[in-house]
Order: structure tokens, then C-alpha cells, then sequence
């Protein structure tokens, strides 16, 4: 609802309906079409033209405002209070990203899972997938879902020794030769991700617990990951930033940078990028104009 110049929000099951303002010095009231009071905001009179209750939103628009509101230091110190192994897979999670927001989703998906599993067992599949070097998201959600961290699931057939091969490799029908002509072959067609993916795979105790299919994507996804990061370098290096190292989610809000937070939560999802628009930002020298068109510029 509009209001001098301001935006209050009413329950989202209300859209299209209409509604009454009621209007004092300090208050806003909204009453429905039977004159119940159905939202009241604080009379706004300066700062974001925007005052939206959380609760007001739908469920998607609820969950999509609290993954914006996330930043890495959230995510880690969500991580520590679940378990250190937790925290460990998220630690990793952001190392192996250039860019820390493209880690977010990874993140904000393994970290619900301790709704519906619980902290305990979500700390128990962490574990088991670190112990397999594989802390991903795919990894920890089939543990859950299968029940490998309570011991429900049937335990993994031991690996059996093989004499021809070297240190802890798994087996693998075909022994070495064919490990190595894999090998070569990937190797050949430059594909040095999947060269090291694989080859930490064969070293990985309790690799076998893995599905063919869960490992082959964890092979394929290290491979896009190695691409997406050269590609995101060959950019970063060819746009030239001013600053290299600024990011969204380090952004200070101060009253005295006079940046709205809320806008510039709206312009980080980058649709004013693929509806081909430009984002000017004016102001005095001081505020950090160019902190944020850096930061910008490596989301």
C-alpha cells in the first residue's frame, strides 16, 4: 500500500483485494474489506521508500530474502554451531570457489538439511563425507537420505586387496591398465579436472560407498568447477577492476555511505544485467562508489 511517498506491505494473500489505511502521526494500520486489522508499520518519514514485514511475503519470496540476506561469515558461524565437521565441509565449500557468493547455494542447501535431519546426524554425514574427501552437497544429502550416518543403511563391502594396485586404490574391474589408459585418454583431451578427481577418487577410502552415477557426477562437476573459475579469472583479469577483492557480501551499509541496503540486495540477483541495463552510481567522493561497482563486477 502507498502512502505519502511510502511503501507498506500487507499479507500476500491479500493482493488484488482492498483494504483500508488507517493514519495517525507514528502509525500506519491496514484494515481488510470487514475493517479487521490485518498489518501495522511504523510511519516512516525518511530512508527506503520500501517497509515489508518478512512475514508478509510468500514462502519462496520469504526463503529467497533470507538466502540474500547471507554472507559467508553467516554461513561458517551457522556451520560452528551444528559441529566441526560441518564447519569444515562449508570451509571447503568456499575455497573451492574464486568468487565466495558462488558457494551460497551449496551452503544455504546443506545447512537446512539439519531441519529436517537434525544437527547430530547432519554432523555424522559430514564426517563420513569428509572421511571420503567428498564434502558436497550431493554426497551429504544421499548419506542422509539413505541413512549411511546411523548405520541403517547395509555397510559397504570391504575393498579387496589387489596386488596391482598401489597404496589404498579402490578395485576396479580391469586393474590398472585401465585405469591408466582412463587416465591418458582424459589427459589427452585436456581434461586435467577430472584427471585429479579421478585419481583422488582411486586414493579415497570408502569411495564405494558412492553410487556409479554419484561418483561419475562428482568427476564431471569438478571438471565444470575448474572451467567456471578460469573463466571467471579470464574475466576478472580482462575487466581490470579497481578493486579485485571487493564483494557483496562484505559491503558496508553505514549510514554514512548513505547506500540503501535494500536496493542493493534487489540489484544483486543481476537482472538489470540480463535485461541488458546499466547501473550508474553517482555521489561524492568518500561513500565507496568504487567498492560497490567493484563488488558489482565480481558478482
Amino acid at each position: 500500500m502507498a502512502w505519502d511517498g511510502f511503501y507498506y506491505s500487507v499479507f500476500y494473500t491479500l493482493y488484488k483485494q482492498t483494504v483500508t489505511l488507517r493514519v495517525s502521526g507514528n502509525i500506519i494500520e491496514v484494515l481488510d474489506e470487514n475493517d479487521d486489522r490485518v498489518a501495522t508499520h511504523e510511519r516512516r518519514y525518511s530512508g527506503s521508500c520500501y517497509v515489508t514485514i518478512l512475514e508478509h511475503m510468500p514462502p519462496n519470496h520469504q526463503h529467497q530474502v533470507k538466502f540474500n540476506g547471507f554472507d559467508g561469515r553467516r554461513y561458517s558461524d551457522w556451520a560452528k554451531k551444528i559441529g566441526e565437521n560441518t564447519a569444515a565441509v562449508i570451509d571447503r565449500l568456499f575455497k573451492q570457489q574464486i568468487v565466495e557468493e558462488q558457494a551460497y547455494c551449496s551452503c544455504m542447501g546443506i545447512l537446512q538439511m539439519s531441519q529436517t535431519y537434525g544437527n547430530e546426524r547432519l554432523e555424522a554425514a559430514c564426517a563420513m563425507a569428509l572421511g571420503m574427501r567428498a564434502g558436497n552437497y550431493t554426497t551429504i544429502r544421499n548419506i542422509l537420505k539413505n541413512g549411511q550416518d546411523t548405520g541403517s543403511a547395509p555397510l559397504p563391502t570391504p575393498t579387496p586387496e589387489h596386488g596391482n594396485l598401489r597404496g589404498q586404490r579402490v578395485a576396479v574391474r580391469g586393474g590398472e591398465k585401465m585405469i591408466n589408459q582412463t587416465l591418458e585418454k582424459l589427459q589427452a583431451i585436456k581434461q586435467a579436472a577430472m584427471v585429479a578427481e579421478y585419481r583422488r577418487q582411486l586414493e579415497t577410502r570408502g569411495i564405494n560407498d558412492l553410487s556409479f552415477e554419484e561418483r561419475l557426477a562428482m568427476i564431471v562437476d569438478a571438471q565444470w568447477l575448474s572451467r567456471q573459475n578460469a573463466r571467471l579469472k579470464r574475466l576478472l583479469h580482462t575487466v581490470n577492476l579497481r578493486d579485485p577483492a571487493a564483494t557483496l557480501s562484505d559491503l558496508s551499509c553505514k549510514p554514512e555511505r548513505m547506500l540503501d541496503k535494500n536496493q542493493v540486495a534487489r540489484l544483486s540477483d543481476l537482472q538489470w544485467i540480463r535485461d541488458g541495463r546499466n547501473l550508474l552510481v553517482p555521489g561524492p567522493t568518500g561513500p565507496g562508489k568504487t567498492y560497490l561497482v567493484s563488488a558489482f563486477g565480481r558478482a
